[in-house]
């Protein structure tokens, strides 16, 4: 008889939108809408979404390289 397979576990996100208070869902909002926009500049509208993610990996790469530059 063969083992019932198990349901895949979900990895923890942090908080959903729901649990966000407003302020911090709407900062969110304007980091995504300004990291797509500036994706977009980069690859240009006709890029794939792997060149898309690659790009938002980037700018998310110099932002946080920025924010350790000047807590030191």
């Amino acid at each position: 008889m063969p083992k019932p397979k198990k349901a895949p576990t979900g990895k923890r996100r942090g908080p959903t939108r729901l649990a966000m208070s407003p302020e911090r869902a709407k900062l969110v909002d304007e980091l995504v809408r300004k990291l797509r926009h500036e994706a977009a500049e980069r690859v240009g509208p006709n890029a794939t979404f792997e060149q898309q993610s690659d790009a938002s990996f980037a700018v998310m790469r110099d932002v946080l390289d920025r924010a350790e530059e000047v807590r030191v």
